[in-house]
């Protein structure tokens, strides 16, 4: 059984500085697009942390950097190894080249 108790409430003062700290830290609502299990991991040590008492901005954003590091901003989505006209099934001279009479 967990230590921690689902059914925490937070009010809206707390979770706003909960998500500001997560978002100066690298790890705001991009991050659950880019890794979810790190923005997770990173979101339930926040919590745990601040029902265990640690209530300072600060000491949490610090406890972040130290267990996880500051997230990569400039983490790329998606890329593909294919040509554009690859995944469209064009062929390599595309567009056209316009056609000489034989």
């Amino acid at each position: 059984m967990s230590s921690i108790s689902s059914n925490v409430s937070f009010s809206s003062s707390e979770l706003e500085m909960i998500t500001s700290v997560l978002d100066r830290s690298g790890y705001g609502s991009d991050m659950l697009v880019q890794d979810p299990h790190l923005f997770n991991a990173a979101a339930f040590l926040v919590r745990k942390m601040f029902t265990a008492g640690v209530t300072s901005p600060h000491e949490l954003s610090r406890q972040l950097d130290r267990q996880f590091g500051k997230a990569s901003q400039n983490v790329q989505l998606y890329s593909s190894t294919h040509a554009r006209f690859a995944i469209q099934g064009l062929p390599n001279t595309y567009p056209p080249a316009t056609l000489k009479p034989v």
